[in-house]
This record gives structure tokens, sequence and C-alpha cells, in this order.
């Protein structure tokens, strides 16, 4: 019988599965869509685009409606609508949202001022604020963070770039509790981490912190959220990176209250860093968010 040796068919797959990408490893901090801007042509300068106030947006923003919690002192350039077709980087569609911090930047609102309180922020604010008690709520967000060395410092708290919030204000718009669930941050390391907090009065306990990516820089990652908004105990607060569990916390109350609703911010927002306010500029993008909803 004639023999054959099988090498030359060894080889043939394995050139194979290089070609389509299989036998390689994977970890939380590979991006599940690349950027279609090479990372090495992203500038920090502030790139042509419109504003994100008051803006709806089904590319950048899906479904969703969001403002801009300070009223004042707010920046034209702190976000804006910018376009792939300049060489701005975007995830899906041809359009993301662009956020920036620049020296001195800060604002206020009616209830806090960052100006005299050592921050720093440009955030967007889910609209939403009716009760979510007995709703399964999905976020789906993307961020990318272009090489930067300033986006954390050696500060105790780290620089927000998404807060899974929780806010109650009652029919006559008066604010009776405000705070926390979650946040995705830059820590001093330079790391891209997802911060718990364990008490829903607003004093931002800390419970668990997890390793999104410790080189997250100059990739697309997709983070997604699930919430059982609920004030008892049996909820739980889940985080996917890139389509894998990071983050699975359950039997604990997302609500402070059944009146309470569950909201996202996102952008940029300083504690107590340089001063409060950043000491360059700082750029984070984001794109492709969207909202789920079901009742449990």
């Amino acid at each position: 019988m004639k023999k054959y040796s099988i090498y030359p068919f060894i080889t043939l797959i394995a050139v194979l599965l290089y070609a389509c990408g299989g036998g390689g490893g994977s970890d939380a901090s590979s991006s599940s869509s690349s950027s279609t801007t090479p990372a090495s042509t992203i500038s920090l300068a502030t790139p042509p685009g419109t504003t994100c106030i008051n803006v709806t947006n089904t590319d950048v923003f899906g479904n969703m409606k969001f403002i801009n919690p300070n009223t004042s002192g707010v920046t034209s350039w702190g976000c804006l609508i910018v376009n792939k077709s300049d060489n701005q980087p975007v995830i899906d569609g041809t359009q993301s949202a662009r956020f920036e911090l620049r020296p001195g930047d800060c604002g206020a609102n009616s209830t806090f001022n960052d100006c005299t309180n050592n921050r720093s922020r440009w955030e967007l604010q889910e609209t939403n604020y009716s009760a979510t008690q007995g709703q399964i709520i999905t976020l789906n967000t993307n961020i990318f963070i272009p090489t930067q060395s300033n986006l954390y410092t050696s500060q105790t708290l780290n620089v927000d770039l998404t807060q899974i919030n929780y806010i109650y204000n009652l029919l006559d718009g008066t604010l009776v509790s405000y705070g926390s669930l979650a946040a995705l941050q830059m820590n001093k390391s330079g790391a891209l981490i997802i911060q718990t907090y364990s008490d829903l009065d607003g004093s931002f306990t800390r419970l668990n912190s997890y390793t999104v990516s410790s080189s997250p820089m100059n990739q697309w990652i997709n983070i997604r959220y699930e919430i059982k908004s609920t004030a008892s105990g049996d909820g739980y607060f889940k985080a996917f990176v890139n389509g894998t569990l990071l983050v699975n916390e359950t039997s604990r109350s997302t609500l402070p209250s059944a009146l309470a609703s569950n909201i996202l911010r996102f952008g940029i927002y300083d504690v107590y860093q340089a001063g409060g306010k950043a000491s360059e500029t700082q750029v984070v993008y984001f794109d492709g968010i969207s909202k789920q909803v079901s009742n449990y």
C-alpha cells in the first residue's frame, strides 16, 4: 500500500487558519470591530463637526435622546458630531460623537458648580427620567480613546467616561436622589476599568473594580451593560466587553426607590484632577449607542 505524508495537509490547514484569523487567542481588551481610520492618523486637534446639544442622531445615538446636564459654561467644542470623511474614527455608519476638554473648561447647573468644586466635565445624560422599576435595560456603547498621556493622573479619583446612574425627580422637577451604580473609568495607571458602587444613597461607596483593558487606547471597545432595574434585592448589574461577560453582580438593588430610574451618562468627567481641570486637551469618541428595554 502506498504511504502518503500528512505534513503537506497540516501545513495547508495551518495556512488557511492563519488567513481566516483562526488559531489565535483573544482577550477582553480586543476590539470587536476596527476603527475605519488608522490610529496613527488621529489628531487631537479639533476637527470639523456639529454640536451634540439637543441633537437626535440615529447613526450615533440610536433611539436615545440626551442633554448636557450643565447649563452654563458649555463650550462649543465639548461634544461634536464628527465625520468619517474627515478622518475621524467611526465604528459604524458615517459619524461618531467626539468629546473634548481643554485646560480651564468647566461648567455649572442649578444644583452644582464644577468651576468652584475642583472639577471639569463635558457629558451627555439620557433624558428619560420615568421610573424603570420592573425593567431589564440593555445599553450598548462603543468607546475609542486616542493616544494621550493626560486622560489620567496620579490623583486618587479616576476619570469617568461612562456612568450608569440613578435619578429620582419629583413631578415638579425637584431632585430627590442622584448617584451612580457603576462607571467606566480611566485609572491612574492608564487602565480602563469598570467601578461598581454599593450604596444607592449618593455616597459613591466603591464596591468592585474590573479591568476592561490595561492598554485601551487606539481601538474601539464595545461595552454592553445589562441592568435588572429594581429597588428590591433581586436585581443585577452585568457588563460585557466585546461580547465577553466581565461584570456579573447579582442579588443587589439597582435603584434607591421604585420611583427612580436608571440612566446613561457618557463623555469626560475629571474629578479633582490638575486643580479640577485638564492640564492638556483630553479627547474620547463614542459611537453605536443604543438602548433596549423589556419587562421582567
